[in-house]
């Protein structure tokens, strides 16, 4: 993911992880929560 600021230079953020199958309510909590501010932040994929 990346996204060209207003210097032309392009940021990307690599994210991994592991969710834990005990806790998928928590996972999806989590992505609802953090999708939206990726995407405001310009984020691609």
């Amino acid at each position: 993911m990346g996204d060209e600021t207003k210097t032309g230079e392009s940021t990307t953020l690599v994210v991994t992880a592991v969710p834990n199958p005990n806790e998928m309510a928590s996972v999806q909590e989590y992505l609802q929560g953090v999708l939206p501010l990726l995407m405001g932040a310009g984020a691609s994929w």
